[in-house]
């Protein structure tokens, strides 16, 4: 009785032991997980307040500009105008849209003008490339004449000689 009654107790302290560490456990983690959560939230809201902060758009999009590259600064632009719609940059930013709008209306004019001639130029380019091409593989194609009748015959022969048996 006394060993079972010690290893009774062995196993209720141990599983006391386990049970409590278990609570603490589940305790710290809801605890941690909890406080870990509400600081990611803080800290995204945070990093959304910067990232979309309205004056660092618009420069962003005037960076944009300055680099001709109009998709880019609509696009940042377009950012602004949906986080900030009523900022005084958001004011400024759509002067520099108009100006974008208006530049691209021009170049898309000038492309118009402009396209049958380049097109004329490209083609007669293309030509030349392609005339060239065909006279190379022409003079290769007579260079090795001999050679490439040689290499169908040795496809062919076999298929010539079978018909040529069936006639005799």
């Amino acid at each position: 009785m006394i060993k079972n009654e010690r290893i009774r107790m062995w196993v209720n302290r141990i599983v006391a032991f386990l049970a409590g560490a278990l609570i603490l456990f589940i305790f710290l983690q809801s605890t941690v997980v909890s406080v870990t959560e509400d600081r990611n939230k803080e800290l995204v809201k945070q990093l959304d307040e910067i990232r979309y902060e309205p004056g660092r758009l618009l420069n962003e999009g005037k960076t944009y500009f300055e680099k001709n590259e109009y998709d880019n600064a609509k696009g940042i632009l377009n950012t602004l105008f949906g986080k900030h719609p009523v900022s005084e940059e958001t004011a400024q930013g759509k002067t520099l849209y108009a100006k974008i709008e208006k530049l691209q209306e021009e170049m898309d004019k000038k492309w118009e003008a402009a396209v049958k001639s380049i097109r004329e130029e490209w083609t007669k380019k293309m030509v030349t490339q392609l005339k060239k091409k065909l006279e190379t593989e022409r003079e290769d194609l007579i260079k090795n004449m001999d050679s490439n009748l040689d290499k169908e015959w040795e496809k062919v022969k076999d298929g010539i000689r079978k018909e040529w048996e069936k006639q005799i």
